[in-house]
């Protein structure tokens, strides 16, 4: 049933209903029964079209969509890899019946799909002690500036940040 009803859509169920009304109303004032159900038929062949037309310009939009993406994945192998462990990984998780895995799966891609939206655009946030916390490195590398946000907690000359390369480094960035 609920395959049924997914391909019917709201032009396919009005196309129907206005030319069954408009069938029913001339057979009801006694019109020319051949010519209203011809008028019908007709009514209802038309909207077809128009909704084959809506179907194809979609399926082509999608298309054009996949093929994109696929060109992105050709060349690059790696991602490729990755991208089909995560593809599967997400259908066998929707697969099943646990509402809760359903969700983290869905939050899990959009935290991705942010935090890679977000370098782009030059921004990068990071944890304390994380694997990709900015270092000499990116100091050496910037382009023009960086802007460092210190934790609450961090405490001068303990254990995150020696006051030595507190000193060294303050120049470069602003804290706040």
């Amino acid at each position: 049933m609920k395959s049924l009803i997914k391909n019917l859509d709201g032009i396919q169920i009005t196309g129907f209903i206005i030319s069954i009304a408009i069938s029913s109303i001339l057979l009801i004032r006694q019109e020319d029964t051949i010519t209203s159900i011809t008028l019908g038929l007709a009514l209802a062949a038309i909207i077809q079209l128009f909704d084959i037309q809506k179907r194809q310009s979609d399926s082509e939009e999608r298309l054009l969509q996949a093929n994109a993406i696929s060109q992105v994945l050709y060349r690059d192998e790696w991602l490729l890899k990755h991208i089909r462990q995560i593809l599967h990984g997400y259908e066998l998780v929707n697969g099943t019946w646990f509402e809760l895995f359903k969700r983290r799966a869905s939050d899990a891609i959009i935290e991705c799909r942010n935090v890679l939206h977000s370098m782009a655009e030059g921004r990068l946030m990071t944890g304390l002690r994380s694997p990709h916390t900015f270092g000499a490195e990116a100091f050496e590398r910037a382009e023009r500036s960086i802007k460092a946000q210190r934790p609450e907690k961090l405490v001068i000359g303990e254990v995150f940040m020696p006051k030595h390369i507190f000193e060294l480094t303050a120049p470069l960035f602003s804290v706040e």
